[in-house]
């Protein structure tokens, strides 16, 4: 009798440890999130050019920058995206 208590402790703690596992973002989402915040930084620095500096031509650096921080993003969770389909 005392196995089987036992067994339905480990069974309740695998729940709760089930329970904050879902309860925790993963790193995996923590990435995610980080990599949309950087492409939409991208792209209001792309916003912000062309709305101040674009009509002279001045900050010209900014339109690369802003080119590579708006799209590498996309590409890379395009990537994560597709290896994960593969997988599944």
């Amino acid at each position: 009798m005392d196995a089987n208590f036992s067994h339905h402790q480990e069974a309740d703690d695998g729940g709760a440890t089930a329970k904050k596992a879902a309860e925790k973002p993963s790193s995996a989402a923590a990435a995610n999130r980080l990599l949309i915040l950087i492409s939409l930084l991208g792209a209001g620095m792309l916003v912000w050019w062309a709305a101040v500096f674009h009509p002279s031509n001045r900050q010209l650096w900014m339109v690369p920058l802003g080119l590579l921080l708006a799209g590498t993003p996309v590409v890379v969770l395009l990537s994560v995206f597709a290896s994960d389909a593969g997988d599944k």
